[in-house]
């Protein structure tokens, strides 16, 4: 069975990735239509893809059935059978404002409700932080799901971390799997299986780093000692040479301390088979660096000729590192659309 799926806030193609996996699993799931207001994602994502298919510049340009059907600059999506959405995370974020619903960002989870309501696909599948489960002392949640169900569909939760499924990194996302009432009675997702990272393509940060010292990555000598300092004001520890390593920031250009971003010693690097359940403190003499962009794709599951593509279109750091931090970890992505399809497709 083919399955036609609409791709919004696609980024640089997390869940398109995820699909194409699954393919010979499912019986073919083909893109109809994706969409992101990101000129550079929508550079990415037609580059790595191609560009056969319908792409939105902007979600609000759906037509639904809220919009003025006289609007001659609305766009009305193909037929689709599952949507897919990373919709955007900032608002509900703990490096953000955590605004949430608050946020017009936060607000674009109504957009998705007026499409399901609209397109009526069978199947959804959306994304976003772990911590949308907390904000507001679950009130935001609950009010996302709740929508989710007024609009017809039947919600499951899932929640994931990526180090759990074949890429080192301590990343958890919330991921909402939903099928349309009308077509399947709720049933109860399959348990997922865990992937031991020893059976990985990366068990380890020590078995995806690049053994290199560009000195485009090495920490700035002025900035060092902000970087690796201890300070009780910050809570969390400054531990480098991680064997998971913590979750990419979209800012991770900017040099944040070393309890918020990922950096590796020269010894770590270099290092012949490093204990990889120990990370430890940078040393006064250490030569440290970040982790470079060929490093952040695999952290999140990409392939390596997105570095090349990268290179291609000249993407400088800054914009590369927020282009990785806010995508979509494909083994993610692609666990909990495997999840939802083995139970409803």
């Amino acid at each position: 069975m083919t399955i036609r799926y609409v791709d919004l806030f696609c980024g640089i193609g997390g869940f398109r990735l995820a699909a194409g996996l699954l393919n010979h699993d499912f019986g073919g799931l083909i893109p109809v239509a994706s969409s992101d207001s990101d000129p550079l994602c929508k550079k990415f994502y037609q580059r790595s893809f191609g560009s056969d298919e319908l792409f939105i510049d902007d979600v609000n340009n759906i037509r639904t059935d809220l919009t003025f059907p006289t609007d001659d600059q609305l766009i009305d999506l193909p037929d689709f059978d599952l949507l897919l959405a990373g919709f955007p995370c900032q608002p509900f974020a703990n490096i953000g404002h955590r605004l949430g619903l608050d946020d017009p960002r936060g607000t674009l989870i109504f957009k998705i409700c007026d499409i399901l309501r609209s397109y009526r696909p069978k199947l959804f599948v959306l994304e976003n932080v772990q911590k949308i489960r907390n904000l507001g002392k679950g009130e935001t949640l609950a009010k996302i799901v709740g929508e989710l169900e007024l609009a017809g569909y039947h919600t499951h939760i899932l929640d994931l971390c990526a180090s759990d499924f074949g890429v080192p990194q301590q990343r958890r996302r919330i991921f909402f799997c939903g099928v349309r009432k009308d077509t399947k009675k709720k049933g109860t997702l399959p348990t997922l299986q865990r992937t031991s990272r020893n059976n990985g393509l990366y068990p380890t940060t020590w078995h995806l780093l690049e053994r290199s010292l560009d000195k485009d990555h090495i920490i700035p000598f002025k900035t060092r000692k902000t970087v690796l300092r201890r300070n009780i004001k910050w809570q969390g520890d400054i531990r480098i040479d991680r064997a998971i390593s913590r979750p990419i920031t979209a800012t991770m250009a900017k040099w944040h301390r070393a309890n918020q971003d990922n950096y590796f010693s020269e010894r770590y690097i270099f290092g012949e088979k490093p204990n990889p359940d120990h990370s430890r403190d940078a040393c006064e003499n250490d030569i440290v660096r970040r982790i470079s962009p060929l490093e952040g794709f695999r952290l999140q599951g990409f392939p390596d000729h997105f570095e090349q593509l990268r290179l291609n279109l000249e993407c400088r750091y800054t914009p590369t590192y927020r282009l990785i931090g806010n995508a979509v970890p494909v083994p993610l992505a692609q666990a909990a659309i495997s999840n939802l399809l083995e139970e409803y497709a």
